[in-house]
């Protein structure tokens, strides 16, 4: 699976939420990622991260037009 979501349950005064840490691994695919919609659906609030792996930045492994566009993706998300 290319994403990892881990909730927890809190109690307030206006009932029940739940809280999910979303964790984008390879793909920040939106329209087709069932665990990313699953999160949504079970979920109060989803507060997604993507962790950028220096690996990926320095091994040479990724060309100067994904990394471009994999800024630009997340540059798009941040802003809403």
């Amino acid at each position: 699976d290319e994403a990892v979501a881990r909730s927890r349950a809190t109690e307030s005064m206006a009932g029940s939420q739940v809280n999910t840490l979303y964790w984008f691994r390879k793909a920040l695919r939106l329209h087709d990622n069932p665990s990313l919609v699953r999160a949504l659906q079970n979920a109060s609030h989803v507060t997604p991260i993507f962790c950028l792996d220096p690996w990926f930045v320095k091994g040479g492994s990724v060309g100067a037009n994904r990394m471009q566009f994999l800024l630009e993706s997340l540059s798009d998300l941040d802003a809403g």
